[in-house]
C-alpha cells in the first residue's frame, strides 16, 4: 500500500521480478500450463513436497508454490478448501461458520473495480507519434472509482 493508494504494476513486471530472484540451476518455472490443484502432506517434515496437478495431465513437485495465478486461482481454491477441511473437525458453531466462510471465499468475487487492458501496435504508434511516452516506458492508467452502478 502506497501513500497515494494501491501499488499498481503490470503482471509481466511482477513475473519478471519473481523470476529474477530464482536460481535457474535449481528452479523450474511452469509457464504456459494451467494448474488444476495442488496437494501437500500437512506436516512439518522439511522433505515434504507440494504436488502440482496440471490440466494437460502432467504433474510436478515443488518446495514453494506462489499463488499468482489470477482471478480464477486454483491455488486460492485449493488453499481455502484445505483450511476448511482443517476446521471441519471443530463442531462448534464458530467452527461451522469458519468452514462456511472459507468455502464461500473459494470463488472470485467482484471487488467493485474494473480493469481494462489493451495493447498497442508499437510500429504503428511509432509512425503516428514517434515521441509517444508509451514507447519509452511502461504506462498504467488506473481508476479506483467504484462504478458498479454504471454497468
Amino acid at each position: 500500500q502506497c501513500s497515494d493508494g494501491p501499488l499498481t504494476f503490470h503482471r509481466v513486471q511482477f513475473l519478471d521480478c519473481l523470476a529474477s530472484h530464482l536460481d535457474p540451476d535449481i528452479t523450474t518455472v511452469h509457464f504456459g500450463k494451467r494448474l488444476l490443484s495442488y496437494n501437500y502432506k500437512n506436516s512439518f517434515d522439511a522433505t515434504s513436497k507440494i504436488t502440482l496437478e496440471f490440466k494437460d495431465g502432467s504433474s510436478a513437485h515443488c518446495d514453494l508454490l506462489i499463488g499468482a495465478d489470477g482471478i480464477y486461482s486454483a491455488v486460492r481454491h485449493s488453499l481455502l478448501e484445505f483450511a476448511a477441511r482443517d476446521f471441519e473437525t471443530d463442531s462448534s458453531d464458530e467452527g461451522k461458520k469458519t468452514v462456511e466462510v472459507l468455502r464461500a471465499k473459494k470463488e472470485p468475487v467482484w471487488s467493485g473495480h474494473t480493469a481494462y487492458r489493451t495493447t498497442a501496435n508499437s510500429a504503428m504508434l511509432r509512425k503516428l507519434n514517434p515521441d509517444h511516452r508509451i514507447l519509452s516506458s511502461f504506462q498504467l492508467v488506473s481508476s479506483l472509482e467504484n462504478r458498479r452502478d454504471k454497468y
